[in-house]
C-alpha cells in the first residue's frame, strides 16, 4: 500500500504530469518506482515503445528492468559533440524510411496508401533512435545520479 506522498506522485503520472521525486534510504522510492512502472505497462496495453525504464548505470537499469538511459537515447557513452551524435541518428532514420519505402514498392502498397494504425510506420519508427523518441510517451529515469549537464544536451 502506498503512502498519501507515494500515490500523489503516481496520481501526477497518470495525469501524463512530469514528475521528480527523490528520498532517503528507505523511504519506498523503489516501491513508487515499481508501481509507476506497472501501470506504465499495464497503461501501454503491451506496446513497450509508448514507456522507457531507464537508469544512470547498467545495474540500476537491470535493477528495474531497463537500459541505461544512454543506452536507450542511442548516444552510446556520449562523448562525441552534439551535432555529431544527431547527424548519426537522423542517417539511420532516413535509411529505415528509405529501405520502409522500398519495402512497400515491393510489395507493391501504394505510397498514399496508409494502414489504418499506422502499423508499418510504428514498426519502421520503433527501430531507429529517432523513432523511439517520437513513440515513447513516458520516459523513467532511476537513480539520482544523473547525467551532466552536456550528457543531459545530448540526450
Amino acid at each position: 500500500m502506498l503512502s498519501d506522498e507515494q500515490q500523489f506522485v503516481l496520481d501526477m503520472v497518470k495525469q501524463k504530469r512530469n514528475v521528480f521525486f527523490t528520498g532517503s534510504a528507505g523511504t519506498g522510492k523503489s516501491t513508487l518506482l515499481k508501481e509507476i512502472i506497472g501501470w506504465c505497462t499495464k497503461e501501454a496495453k503491451g506496446n513497450t515503445t509508448k514507456f522507457a525504464v531507464t537508469a544512470s548505470t547498467g545495474i540500476a537499469g537491470v535493477n528495474i528492468g531497463g537500459s541505461t538511459l544512454h543506452s536507450w537515447a542511442g548516444i552510446g557513452l556520449g562523448k562525441e559533440p552534439v551535432k555529431q551524435l544527431l547527424d548519426v541518428m537522423w542517417r539511420q532514420y532516413w535509411i529505415m524510411k528509405d529501405k520502409e519505402k522500398e519495402r512497400r514498392r515491393r510489395l507493391g502498397i501504394p505510397e498514399d496508401l496508409a494502414d489504418e494504425d499506422n502499423s508499418d510506420e510504428h514498426r519502421e519508427d520503433a527501430l531507429t533512435v529517432v523513432g523511439r523518441w517520437k513513440l515513447v510517451e513516458t520516459l523513467i529515469i532511476d537513480e539520482s545520479e544523473f547525467p551532466s549537464t552536456n550528457e543531459s544536451h545530448a540526450i
